[in-house]
């Protein structure tokens, strides 16, 4: 079963009421509470769902404010993506990769906590395979965004050229001239 988001309300003011906890939040206690695990589900004083909109508030605020996860050149790819070809790849991409990515994360958190009883060789081997998987991540993720960059710049396609019109005898019988 599903864990129950955490309510969030929204008021027309834009403070962000924690209704569990009968407390305005901040942004960044948002961003703690996604941290730890918990899902939230926003909604405006009329009962809409906002969700989306607060977490790419929180975003946003990281963004600005944070460790930069994504920078300026992917932000732009990403604009680019909207209403192309790659969109729908794109959000599958993304959706499944990042749930593959964080499952990777904790078998290897629960193989790391197992290596280290037994001795810094196996915590060493566990780093290794850590680091090379999220090296393909990157390389997957780059080859996505970089995807139109290499269509535009690939060599223009050379014209085909129109088979010559062959020009037909008349048939029946010819007319004279003249």
């Amino acid at each position: 079963m599903a864990e129950t988001p955490y309510l969030i309300k929204k008021y027309s003011s834009r403070r962000l009421y924690d209704v569990a906890a009968a407390r305005f939040l901040t942004l960044d206690d948002l961003y703690e509470l996604i941290r730890s695990g918990r899902r939230i589900r926003a909604i405006d004083a009329s009962g809409t769902d906002i969700t989306r909109s607060v977490l790419l508030q929180v975003l946003a605020e990281r963004e600005e404010n944070g460790e930069p996860l994504l920078s300026t050149d992917t932000l732009h790819r990403l604009v680019q993506l909207y209403g192309s070809v790659m969109h729908s790849a794109f959000l599958r991409f993304i959706d499944e990769g990042l749930s593959d990515l964080l499952a990777q994360q904790a078998l290897i958190q629960g193989g790391l906590r197992q290596s280290l009883k037994r001795g810094g060789q196996a915590a060493a081997q566990v780093f290794a395979q850590q680091s090379a998987m999220f090296d393909a991540s990157k390389q997957l993720v780059r080859g996505l965004l970089t995807f139109g960059d290499r269509a535009a710049t690939a060599a223009p396609l050379q014209a085909v050229e129109e088979p010559a019109v062959v020009a037909r005898r008349p048939r029946g019988r010819p007319r004279k001239t003249g």
